[in-house]
């Protein structure tokens, strides 16, 4: 049998063909490998099985041998190179050898002979050890799964409390995540740094804003009045002040931000940038949207000052700020300054984000082929993503697919929504696959689906809307007006002014647009039409200025309809009625070719063009100046300027003539079209 192991060319195929229900063979075998070997090499072996990989340094470290007087022992490296000779069932992790493990049967052979041959408390004395060893080398996980494994839990609480920071510096959430499932739940329950990290995953991970209240409590009984706890004090008043925020609440939620970043180090670079791009949110929310802006720009200032993963989180901000106040352009043009920084980078969390953000503003200006590229590539990273936003980028997808005529795309995006939500066993998502899947049915003219809905159980409240594009309980009040039912309009009516009433207090434009285009439709359903042309004269106010124009589009004909009534819009009504005529409309392949044709032009894409874009561009084929722009298109001087400046460098060229000549070359604008 020696012989023949000695002979062995492939341990792999050798040790699967081994009976494993002959327990003496496998005795045998493990007894003539190691009577083959040196005590020293035998030992060496023994001690080493303790690990799942193994190279010089750590042997060293961990597989003292037995106490002797020989003082020429067999050293590391020695062990590993007879090991490699020897072809004693181990395996190269790296092409330098530097790394091996022994094949997973052989180890457990090992390890079961370690265990009869010198005890438990010997065998957990190796695992402490190799827990210190990994620990020096920054290899976390592997120095908890050793700790635990030498029953050592006071250690492994020490691990996950001490290192903690360091996964969520390196936005490895799931990687705290795994180690807090590692340390029972009733020690979770008695330590403060372990039980605040649980609330972090269950707050800023899976928005399970209800469960976070008694746990906050609890964290803070176990405080108390100890000293050098403040920084955990801060990360509770961060955990209320975020609560606060996302209820609506974003004066009492800035006092205990403010607590927050007093009490929370720079150094806690994720925790800490969290506490700001809050604070910056609840100012916006509060109507200090210049204050919260000047808090981050001022953060932002010495860029070399602020570590790269924080920066992502103050420019993130920045964007959310925009689209909650309804500014489209200002969102892009942050929201570029964003990419720049997580496309260079391992940025994986921030960059979904920015893509989620940039599908957003896309959607919300009906450039639809634009949406689905960047709400392609944040849902590609939905199980990375923050489950919210990836459900938002899901149905979005879904719609712009649909407003694409691409209807094969978009159900098979609508099950992919279904499958997600339900892979996350979170009951508070399901009423956002329902609000989804009604609102692509009403996109698609069938109200019957829509309607069902409304015999189902009415949706929680959400609290603040935040910059959802999906929120349930809105979506309900549009089942209810397409229903057109008498006794349930005036319910949606009064749903719709609570939600106006609430948002307009939280400053949110991009909510308010969407709230006030449904309640214009629930007066006017009612007969209140005069009452409703004044809601939607100030829902055109406020999305003009911000080129908002997909809530409109998405009401359909009957909002074209209702805006025809309105006087001096008739521009921004011509824009929505062009829309609403081409939505879901397929497009055929010659329009495709004629697409594509028009993509690149001076190595820049044409997509990238936006809705407003096109207004002045066309405009200024009519041979108008800034200011006839402006008045045109109610916009500022200084707005059109900066238009301008985009569709020359999206177009390659250098003035207004130019600009006008290359997009009739490339048929962006028609050949008739004045120049």
């Amino acid at each position: 049998m020696s012989l023949a192991l000695q002979q062995v060319s492939d341990a792999e195929v050798f040790l699967r063909r081994l009976p494993k229900h002959l327990p003496e063979i496998q005795g045998y075998l493990l007894q003539e490998v190691l009577a083959a070997q040196s005590a020293q090499v035998r030992d060496r072996m023994l001690t080493s099985s303790i690990l799942d990989r193994f190279c010089a340094e750590l042997v060293d470290a961990v597989c003292e041998p037995p106490d002797t007087d020989d003082e020429t022992g067999l050293t590391a490296a020695d062990f590993m190179k007879e090991l490699r000779e020897s072809n004693l069932f181990t395996f190269a992790l790296d092409a330098q050898h530097e790394w091996c493990r022994y094949h997973h049967l052989f180890q457990e052979l090992l390890e079961n002979e370690l265990q009869r041959s010198r005890g438990p408390d010997y065998v957990s004395a190796l695992h402490l050890r190799a827990s210190l060893w990994f620990e020096r080398k920054g290899l976390i996980d592997e120095a908890l799964k050793h700790a635990l494994a030498a029953d050592e839990m006071e250690r492994a609480v020490q691990l996950v409390s001490k290192h903690r920071h360091t996964a969520l510096n390196a936005d490895r959430w799931d990687v705290l995540e795994r180690w807090l499932s590692l340390i029972p739940r009733r020690i979770v329950q008695q330590q403060a740094a372990l039980l605040i990290s649980r609330g972090w995953i269950l707050l800023d991970r899976y928005f399970r804003v209800g469960l976070l209240p008694p746990l906050l409590d609890q964290v803070e009984s176990l405080l108390g009045d100890e000293p050098g706890m403040e920084p955990i004090h801060g990360e509770v008043a961060l955990c209320r002040g975020y609560i606060l925020f996302v209820m609506g609440d974003g004066a009492e939620s800035l006092k205990h931000l403010e607590v927050a970043l007093e009490q929370i180090p720079v150094s806690h670079l994720e925790v800490r940038s969290i506490a700001e791009v809050i604070f910056a949110e609840a100012n916006q929310m509060v109507g200090r949207k210049e204050q919260g802006m000047r808090f981050l720009d001022d953060l932002l200032a010495h860029p070399d000052s602020v570590e790269e993963g924080r920066k992502t989180r103050l420019l993130t901000a920045r964007v959310i700020i925009h689209v909650t106040d309804g500014d489209l352009l200002g969102a892009e043009l942050a929201n570029r300054g964003l990419r720049e920084v997580v496309e260079r980078g391992p940025h994986g969390y921030v960059l979904a984000w920015a893509n989620y953000l940039q599908g957003l503003i896309h959607l919300l200006r009906c450039e639809w082929k634009m949406a689905v590229e960047y709400l392609e590539r944040s849902v590609a990273m939905r199980f990375i993503h923050h489950r919210r936003a990836a459900v938002d980028s899901i149905t979005g997808l879904m719609l712009a697919y649909q407003a694409l005529g691409q209807k094969d795309k978009a159900r098979a995006t609508m099950q992919m929504l279904q499958e997600y939500v339900a892979s996350l066993g979170d009951r508070t998502m399901e009423s956002l696959v329902i609000s989804a899947e009604a609102r692509l049915t009403l996109l698609q003219g069938r109200s019957a689906p829509a309607t069902r809905w409304l015999e189902a159980t009415e949706p929680s409240p959400e609290g603040a809307l935040l910059y959802w594009f999906d929120v349930a309980s809105i979506t309900r009040c549009r089942a209810i007006i397409a229903a057109a039912s008498p006794d349930r309009l005036a319910q949606a009516e009064a749903r719709l002014k609570e939600h106006a009433e609430a948002n307009e207090s939280h400053h949110n434009i991009h909510q308010l647009i969407r709230i006030l285009t449904l309640l214009a439709m629930a007066c006017e359903r009612q007969g209140k039409a005069k009452e409703g042309l004044g809601i939607l004269y100030r829902a055109v106010a406020v999305a003009r200025k911000g080129s908002v124009v997909f809530p409109f589009v998405e009401l359909g004909r009957p909002m074209v309809d209702l805006l025809d009534q309105l006087t001096g819009e008739r521009e921004f009504t011509a824009q929505v009625a062009r829309l609403v005529s081409a939505l879901g409309t397929p497009t055929d392949g010659s329009t495709m070719q004629r697409l594509e044709e028009r993509r690149v032009v001076a190595g820049r894409n044409l997509v990238d063009l936006t809705n407003r874009e096109m207004d002045v561009l066309e405009l200024l084929a009519l041979r108008l100046q800034n200011k006839e722009i402006a008045d045109r298109l109610s916009l500022s001087h200084q707005t059109v300027g900066t238009h301008l400046k985009q569709i020359y460098q999206k177009l390659g060229v250098h003035g207004r003539r130019k600009a006008v000549e290359r997009a009739v070359e490339t048929g962006i604008l028609d050949r008739h079209s004045p120049d």
